[in-house]
């Protein structure tokens, strides 16, 4: 945060329309409260659901069980005052009738509530039930020509329970958005107070917009496009050997997936280790990563992708909605100690800091389309 500070000073918010030019300003109607352009994560995402119509991809569900009673019209009320709260959630994409693709911010919007009620199950079909309408969920397609790209189901399972479903499309909320608007959701909806919004920091200074402009700095900022053209051409791509016995193909449904929990000891152990070298617990688990490639790979120089978001560094900006993902190639040669890995982790991922809004599609133009990792860190 200091860093970017001191180089271009605190960030002004951009006023509403700033980022259009004066004939797509008069195209737009009177329900339109802002608008900007996309950005290239957001293009690509909706490209690939426009290739593929016969799949929902970047349809993302996520849910949880809440241990309460459902109270209807105070879930509906935290919802509004949500989509009123965030611009991501009155947003809708407009691909033609401007000079560019835009989204578009309506002045006024809610999100759809859908009630379902199992409370007449056992406890097992309920349990089946949840599972279906998830799967059939998935398979939704959003209209991103009409605003919110959100919506939450709620299925009651008891009087002192219920599982809440939230659906929307990943081009307007990455993970940190879901998080803190959950967040939000419950705050709103325990609260006891006649003014809600009482509990809840204040409404972000800054705007989505602002960080569309970021992108749209750094895609112009001559010194970022030379770094990034010096970084392709030191990266040699790290491919895991495959799986003999996996079927070679990229049909949905060979991947395999794995989980591990650390023990508690050992993930105290890491949290004590990165406050004795003074780095994030991120950073041991990346180089903790990057060895595992060298490993894999027999290689001492290894590339792989890590996720990073371009949220804006102000006093709010982690605390508003939308989509700030990016994944950038970090290299390390993985020789020496562990201490000299994560020491080394810990500038790849301070040189790219301010570099980090490039996006990876301009990238990998800069490696003439040419896959610079095949495995990511997130």
């Amino acid at each position: 945060l200091g860093l970017e500070h001191s180089a271009e000073g605190p960030i002004e918010p951009l006023k509403p329309m700033e980022l259009l030019s004066e004939e797509d300003r008069l195209r737009l109607g009177e329900d339109v409260q802002d608008a900007y352009p996309l950005i290239e994560l957001q293009a690509g995402m909706l490209f690939h659901a426009a290739y593929s119509p016969e799949t929902a991809v970047y349809h993302d569900v996520f849910g949880c069980r809440v241990g309460a009673p459902l109270n209807e019209n105070a879930l509906r009320q935290a919802l509004d005052t949500l989509a009123l709260r965030h611009d991501a959630l009155r947003t809708r994409f407009a691909l033609s009738g401007f000079s560019q693709p835009l989204q578009l911010v309506a002045n006024s919007g809610t999100i759809p509530l859908h009630l379902h009620d199992l409370t007449q199950l056992e406890q097992q079909q309920r349990t089946e039930a949840l599972q279906l309408f998830t799967e059939q969920e998935k398979q939704h397609r959003f209209d991103w020509n009409t605003a919110p790209l959100a919506a939450v189901h709620v299925h009651q399972l008891t009087n002192e329970s219920f599982y809440l479903t939230l659906s929307f499309h990943h081009a307007i909320l990455d993970g940190w958005s879901v998080a803190t608007m959950l967040a939000e959701l419950f705050t709103l909806y325990t609260s006891n107070t006649p003014d809600s919004q009482a509990n809840l920091a204040p409404t972000p200074r800054l705007a989505y917009r602002d960080f569309v402009a970021l992108e749209q700095a750094a895609l112009e900022d001559q010194d970022t496009q030379e770094f990034w053209v010096q970084q392709v051409q030191t990266i040699t791509p790290t491919d895991l050997p495959t799986d003999p016995q996996l079927p070679a193909t990229n049909t949905p449904g060979t991947l395999a997936v794995q989980e591990r929990i650390l023990p508690e000891l050992l993930t105290k152990q890491l949290e004590q280790l990165a406050r004795q070298l003074g780095v994030p617990l991120k950073t041991l688990l990346l180089a903790a990563h990057l060895r595992t490639l060298a490993l894999a790979t027999g290689q001492a120089h290894v590339t792989t992708g890590m996720v990073t978001n371009g949220r804006p560094e102000a006093e709010d900006g982690e605390r508003l909605l939308g989509l700030f993902l990016n994944t950038l190639p970090v290299s390390a040669n993985v020789h020496g100690s562990w201490k000299q890995l994560v020491s080394q982790t810990l500038q790849a991922e301070q040189q790219l800091l301010a570099k980090r809004r490039f996006p990876i599609a301009r990238i990998q133009q800069l490696a003439d389309g040419n896959n610079l990792f095949s495995t990511a860190f997130n």
